[in-house]
């Protein structure tokens, strides 16, 4: 199944390139999850290839300090890791933590929060990270609404907190809420409707529901076709 997640993922990226550009914070989150799944499959070297590649493109176009540029140097750590190349995934991680401290507003508890919760998720503090999380999802369902796109990224945030617990029904239930929001508020073919498929297809695939994994495989194949 992580082949048809490699391709699914790839074509999501082939659309947001063609539909947002390469800089587009869209196209790099979608960057990211195809690395993601390379490392998944062992193929750590095309992993890191694009870690590096999605890196500095959030470096140059969101700047250092942005939460999506962390995440990528977070990911590129864990690949580091498991590569057993600890020296480099260390000097990332301190870096990490280093533009956390910086970048707290302690007189801001929800920025406060939000900064927490990304560091414990480094770190494998899965309890913490989903508490937290919970928090800054409450806050942003009262201050920003439901439907904001704000509100739909701690969402899937949180349900990817869930999946690494192996709380994969939770999981679920979350990417679901997300992929509808996502469809009436943005469109069917929209890259983060497309995105949010294609997590819930791992989801799906993490639970042995193949036939629910492949489903959602070929409805973004055929939005492909259709754009």
């Amino acid at each position: 199944m992580w082949k048809d997640a490699e391709y699914l993922e790839y074509q999501i990226v082939k659309m947001s390139i063609k539909e947002h550009g390469m800089e587009d914070p869209l196209t790099l989150t979608g960057v990211g999850n195809l690395a993601v799944t390379y490392a998944e499959q062992g193929k750590y070297k095309e992993a890191e290839e694009l870690q590096l590649k999605q890196l500095n493109l959030c470096e140059n176009t969101l700047g250092s300090e942005h939460p999506s540029t962390l995440i990528s140097l977070g990911n590129l750590a864990g690949t580091y890791s498991d590569q057993g190349k600890y020296e480099e995934a260390e000097k990332l991680q301190l870096k990490v933590l280093d533009l956390h401290k910086k970048l707290i507003n302690f007189s801001n508890p929800n920025s406060q929060k939000c900064s927490r919760a990304l560091s414990y998720g480094y770190q494998g503090k899965y309890e913490e990270a989903e508490k937290l999380q919970l928090k800054v999802l409450d806050l942003h369902k009262k201050l920003l609404g439901p439907d904001h796109p704000d509100t739909l990224t701690s969402m899937a945030n949180l349900a990817v907190t869930y999946s690494d617990q192996g709380k994969y029904e939770e999981a679920e239930e979350l990417q679901l809420k997300v992929l509808d929001l996502c469809k009436k508020v943005l469109r069917p073919e929209h890259p983060k409707t497309l995105t949010s498929m294609a997590n819930l297809a791992r989801t799906y695939s993490d639970q042995e529901k193949y036939k629910e994994a492949e489903k959602l495989h070929l409805k973004v194949l055929d939005l492909d076709k259709s754009c």
